[in-house]
């Protein structure tokens, strides 16, 4: 649960860091290098780092878990299909 209101931006960077860490690295990923990757995508210096954020809050939420120093989904996500926004 959010004991704050989240902004519609934070609720699209927690998009990209799970659709990241299911879709390109179900094997890990560290923190830093998935900020790095996604603050480079989207042109931030990762300052005000919304990825970080983003992981606490999936992490929280339970949908992504840390072992060892990486970040990996929770095992049922990694079963479920992969869908593609190609029609």
């Amino acid at each position: 649960m959010r004991p704050e209101p989240v902004s519609y931006d934070d609720l699209l960077v927690e998009s990209a860091v799970l659709a990241f860490v299911i879709g390109e690295r179900p094997g890990g990923v560290t923190i830093p290098e998935l900020s790095r990757l996604l603050n480079a995508e989207r042109g931030e210096d990762g300052e005000d780092d919304a990825v970080e954020r983003a992981v606490r809050e999936l992490v929280r939420a339970r949908l992504l878990r840390c072992a060892g120093g990486l970040l990996l989904p929770q095992r049922p996500l990694t079963s479920l299909p992969t869908v593609s926004a190609e029609k």
